[in-house]
């Protein structure tokens, strides 16, 4: 008996304890943010600072999804803020203003392309134009561009990461094709694994992934120019932000400009931040 009374009692407690956590989030503001996956870790970090700041505001930033999905998810209500990793395409700005949404751009801060070969590609730095025929798929063979006798093997990311792909396709090789004998992987830590244990290979990464996550070893970080005659530079995220960099891509967030003034307020905080390290 006593023991059933005190798995009752404990039981009762929970109970409570739930019902005091509902009680305090019903008497929140709710933000849901969704979208580009590439944009989670940051948002998510700033999202927390956010609310220490505002406790009256629950923001909740969904992990796993995609840029495309994020449109489609403001677009139909359904979300209050977008992650963006591209700027809004025309198909998708008619949808949302034939369902009467006024959307709002927020650019936020810039991200970093990285070039990697495996390591023993003796080639140290390269042009834009240079990793622009890599990637297109116009050099065979790395003497072509002043390295060794080495077939060119070629490594991308897939629709898991659409803002890269339009990025890639759109920006970097000017609505050039991605090269047709590319290796398409499922995600950046593939490609980090393919580049490091293939020789004479070339792939692209995310700066967190070439700097800020553990991975395999065997890849080399490129130094990019801009020209022949520019001065060669290294990805991080000092030159990314002020543009030194070539190869740096948008960040966006998008809101409805009907939206509550909790919501602007979030993406004026976030835009005050900026984008850089995932741990602050």
């Amino acid at each position: 008996m006593k023991r059933a009374a005190v798995i009752l009692f404990t039981v009762f407690c929970a109970l409570l304890i739930v019902a005091a956590d509902v009680g305090i989030s019903a008497n929140k503001v709710v933000i849901s943010v969704t979208g580009a996956d590439s944009m989670f870790g940051r948002l998510y970090t700033l999202s927390q600072l956010f609310e220490i700041e505002n406790p009256s505001i629950d923001v909740q930033v969904t992990m796993g999804k995609t840029v495309d999905d994020g449109f489609s998810s403001l677009t139909k209500s359904n979300t209050d803020v977008a992650m963006a990793s591209r700027r809004i395409n025309d198909q998708e700005s008619e949808a949302a203003k034939a369902r009467g949404a006024e959307l709002v751009e927020k650019l936020i801060g810039y991200g970093g392309i990285v070039i990697i070969t495996h390591a023993s590609n003796p080639l140290r730095e390269i042009t834009v134009e240079q990793v622009q025929k890599l990637l297109r798929g116009d050099c065979a063979n790395w003497k072509e561009i002043g390295g060794r006798d080495e077939q060119v093997k070629i490594f991308g990311v897939g629709q898991k990461h659409p803002g890269t792909v339009v990025f890639i396709r759109d920006n970097l090789l000017a609505k050039a094709p991605f090269s047709s004998k590319a290796e398409i992987m499922p995600d950046f830590t593939s490609i980090l694994t393919r580049v490091a244990y293939t020789p004479g290979a070339v792939g692209y990464v995310r700066i967190r992934d070439a700097f800020e996550y553990p991975g395999p070893t065997g890849c080399h970080v490129l130094l990019i120019k801009k020209t022949q005659d520019s001065e060669a530079v290294i990805p991080c995220r000092a030159t990314v932000k002020d543009g030194t960099y070539p190869l740096r891509r948008p960040y966006f967030l998008y809101y409805n400009g009907k939206a509550s003034d909790a919501v602007k307020k979030f993406v004026a905080f976030i835009e005050a931040k900026g984008w850089g390290q995932q741990a602050l």
